[in-house]
Order: structure tokens, then sequence, then C-alpha cells
């Protein structure tokens, strides 16, 4: 297991939490198109610009009341963790 995969997983106490950031961190690979391990292997400056043009979807999301504003911050968490 990559260790910022295992720094991820070990960070999480609650099932619950665990559950609802592996979803929104399911959401960011999926809009990304990569996976874990392509993510890990590119550039600090290409993962900059993927996590960029994710929050700006995100603040799109909110502004079309498409996602809650109380969700923005839960959304980004699971991305800032791994």
């Amino acid at each position: 297991m990559p260790k910022a995969l295992a720094n991820y997983e070990e960070s999480i106490k609650s099932p619950e939490t665990r559950k609802t950031y592996d979803k929104f961190l399911k959401h960011f690979l999926a809009y990304s198109e990569v996976t874990p391990d392509q993510l890990i292997k590119m550039k600090t400056s290409q993962i900059e610009e993927l996590i960029i043009s994710h929050i700006v979807k995100l603040k799109k999301r909110v502004e079309a009341q498409d996602l809650s504003p109380n969700s923005f911050n839960v959304a980004i968490a699971p991305i800032q963790l791994s």
C-alpha cells in the first residue's frame, strides 16, 4: 500500500467519516480521470491543476445550488488529507 494511502486511511478514525471521505475522494478521482496509483506518480504541478479545476467545479455546483455550501469543505477534506 502506498504511504500516502496508508496515511490517509490511518488518519480517519470514524467509520462514517471514512465513508464520506471515500465517496468524495472517488468523485475527485473520477473527475480527474486518474487512478490513485497514477495520481501518486504525477508531478506536483499537475496535481495542483487537477485540484484547482476540481475546486472550481465544486464552486460552480454550489452556485448552481447543486451542492450544499456546507458540503464544500467536506468534499475538499479528503483531497487535503491525501
